[in-house]
């Protein structure tokens, strides 16, 4: 029998947060870079309820019959704590994509209600608004314009 290598408990990796909303553990799929999951979690998945270590979701068609357990499995590897991923039939809120164009277009209004962006638009027929930066904003602002939604 061969013994058992040593391990060196400093070079083990640690485990993650727990993340404190949907939003938080949609972006931890990002950074942990299982693009397809972050992606149908983003587009197609429905937040019916969340707290950590439960989230319960209506998936679209579009999402694989095998979300839920990939889902779950991943964010318990990663937390090193047990995640439970729900199928539920109820309706829940807009997928995370769809709450980003909807944040965008009230983004787009409010601009276009300004009196000073009204008279550049008048000014330069044909213009159009297609995003609002916020001066000074990061990256992660532009991004993270909520970290409490979908709690």
């Amino acid at each position: 029998m061969a013994p058992e290598p040593a391990t060196d408990p400093a070079a083990a990796p640690r485990a993650q947060a727990a993340p404190r909303n949907f939003a938080a553990a949609v972006r931890l799929f990002d950074e942990r870079r299982e693009a397809i999951l972050f992606a149908h979690l983003t587009n197609d998945v429905h937040l019916v309820a969340y707290q950590p270590g439960r989230i319960e979701v209506r998936p679209g068609p579009a999402a694989p019959a095998d979300l839920a357990a990939r889902v779950s499995q991943r964010l318990s590897d990663w937390t090193a704590e047990r995640w439970v991923v729900v199928v539920s039939n109820e309706d829940g809120a807009a997928t995370l994509a769809e709450q980003a164009d909807a944040d965008r277009a009230r983004q787009i209004e409010a601009a276009r209600r300004d009196p000073l962006v009204d008279e550049i638009m008048t000014a330069f027929s044909g213009a159009a608004i297609s995003e609002v930066r916020q001066i000074g904003a990061t990256h992660k602002d532009k991004t993270d314009p909520d970290d409490g939604a979908q709690e």
